[in-house]
């Protein structure tokens, strides 16, 4: 692989996503983690957590008191791809997406599924 190509390859890698591309990605990802890691969580089916996660993006992209952030969104997506221990990692980076004093959305209150 040339310099180019591998740089190019890592500086994807390291993109931070766009609003769209993590609504796409983020409730795959973080049913995966609780399916795989939430051991005390009770058994959700994998399209009833994936909707309720992609309701709770849309209502807090849609909700003005949330401000998006993108590098945070990468750090989300990025830690929900770690391992099973690292529960507290992914509450803080994932916790930061949308921010605000009075943005009521906070994507860490979904590690656990309800049920």
């Amino acid at each position: 692989m040339s310099r180019a190509a591998a740089l190019a390859l890592l500086l994807g890698a390291c993109a931070n996503p766009s609003p769209e591309e993590f609504s796409a990605e983020f409730p795959g990802a973080l049913c995966a983690w609780v399916d795989d890691c939430a051991f005390d969580a009770p058994e959700v089916g994998a399209g009833a957590c994936e909707d309720r996660a992609a309701a709770f993006v849309d209502q807090a992209e849609g909700d003005a008191r949330c401000e998006w952030d993108a590098g945070q969104a990468r750090q989300c997506l990025a830690a929900l791809e770690g391992a099973c221990e690292e529960r507290t990692a992914i509450y803080y980076e994932c916790k930061r997406v949308y921010r605000g004093d009075d943005c009521p959305k906070d994507l860490s209150a979904l590690l656990v599924p309800e049920g």
